[in-house]
């Protein structure tokens, strides 16, 4: 890149600022940015919102957010429990990264597993919790979800506030068009792991 610096007696210098591979392509997964660039050795992290909204001078958090908080900061705090090793919740880079999937029948999979995870935390007989949703982490629309192959209980579900979950859903979806997050493999769109749909989780401080 050419850029001028002040005191040289010649203004145009030279400046490498980056050395990686660069991916290119288009994909009907992407329908916002069906056309883009990124860099191939980059995973992009998703930072979750902190605040869901305002009640007067009172400030709302989001419940999603925190459930994520408490699912990478503190795994064995959470539901379902583990008792064979213990819990390792990945979406941090210290752990790994989660890989989405575009797959519906995943997601439907991952979704039913969770909603079980969900009932054990009522009593017999007692309903879901009004106005409220079963909400998990990793995301149903991950292959670490609920019901993932090599999962094996490393999840953390809570019923939160509807609203809080449709929101962080919402913006996760944005994200994964912005950043080029593939949801199958992208040669021949078969739903299993490929790098290319890896991406980090990060709560705000």
């Amino acid at each position: 890149m050419l850029g001028w610096q002040a005191g040289f007696a010649n203004p145009l210098i030279n400046t490498k600022m980056v050395d990686m591979p660069v991916r290119c392509d288009t994909s009907e997964e992407l329908k916002t940015y069906y056309g883009g660039c990124v860099y191939t050795e980059f995973t992009p992290t998703f930072e979750t919102p902190l605040i869901y909204g305002w009640d007067g001078d009172e400030t709302i958090m989001n419940e999603s957010t925190d459930l994520i908080r408490r699912a990478l900061e503190e795994p064995e705090k959470t539901d379902p429990k583990k008792t064979d090793e213990p819990k390792v919740i990945p979406g941090a880079p210290s752990v790994g990264p989660l890989h989405r999937t575009s797959s519906e029948d995943r997601d439907r999979i991952n979704r039913a597993q969770s909603v079980k995870y969900c009932a054990q935390l009522l009593k017999p007989g007692e309903p879901s919790p009004q106005y409220k949703d079963c909400d998990e982490y990793p995301f149903a629309a991950t292959h670490e979800g609920s019901a993932g192959q090599t999962t094996n209980r490393n999840v953390a579900v809570d019923f939160i506030a509807h609203d809080h979950n449709r929101s962080v859903g919402s913006k996760m979806k944005s994200f994964w068009q912005l950043y080029r997050v593939f949801g199958s493999d992208p040669l021949n769109g078969v739903d299993r792991w490929h790098p290319y749909e890896s991406f980090f989780v990060k709560t705000p401080n």
